[in-house]
C-alpha cells in the first residue's frame, strides 16, 4: 500500500495513515486503500478490534492538490453526483460494517475528511492537544 500500513498485534488490526509530508491529507489513493483495508479486515475472522491512527497527525483533511488535474475534477464530480454512496462517503461509512470495535486514535490535526474518518469509528481517543475542526461549519454561519 502507498498511503497506509496495516499491522497486527494479537487480534488487533492497526491501520496507520502514512503521508507524513502532507500531514496525512487524504487523496483518492488513500480513500481507496482505506476502503480496501476495511473490507480485508471484515473478512479476517481473527481480528477482534481495529485501531486507526496517523502517528504525529491523524489527518489534515482532503488533499486539495488532487483537484489540480481536470481528470481528478471529473472523477470527483462523478462521485459527488451519483445516487449511491460516493468514495468520499464510503471511506467513512465502511468502518460501521465491521463486526468489531473500530477505534480512532487522534493526535495532532484532525480536520475535515480526517474528522469524518474519526466519526466513522465506534470510539475516538484524542490527545488533549489534538486540533479538531471542520471548515464547512463556517459556511453555514449565515454570513
Amino acid at each position: 500500500m502507498q498511503t497506509l500500513t496495516l499491522s497486527h498485534d494479537n487480534h488487533t488490526a492497526i491501520i496507520t495513515l502514512s503521508r507524513p509530508h502532507k500531514k496525512n491529507a487524504m487523496d483518492f489513493v488513500m480513500m481507496q486503500e482505506l476502503i480496501k483495508t476495511a473490507r480485508h479486515i471484515k473478512a479476517d475472522k481473527s481480528v477482534r478490534a481495529v485501531i486507526i491512527t496517523g502517528g504525529t497527525d491523524f489527518c489534515s483533511g482532503l488533499d486539495l492538490a488532487v483537484f489540480g488535474s481536470p481528470k481528478n475534477m471529473i472523477f470527483a464530480t462523478k462521485e459527488l453526483i451519483k445516487p449511491a454512496p460516493s468514495l468520499f462517503q464510503k471511506v467513512c461509512l465502511v468502518w460501521q460494517s465491521l463486526p468489531v470495535p473500530v477505534i480512532a486514535v487522534v493526535d495532532g490535526v484532525c480536520l475535515g475528511a480526517g474528522l469524518q474518518l474519526a466519526m466513522g469509528a465506534d470510539v475516538r481517543i484524542s490527545h488533549p492537544s489534538a486540533t479538531w475542526s471542520v471548515l464547512e461549519a463556517k459556511w453555514g454561519a449565515g454570513r
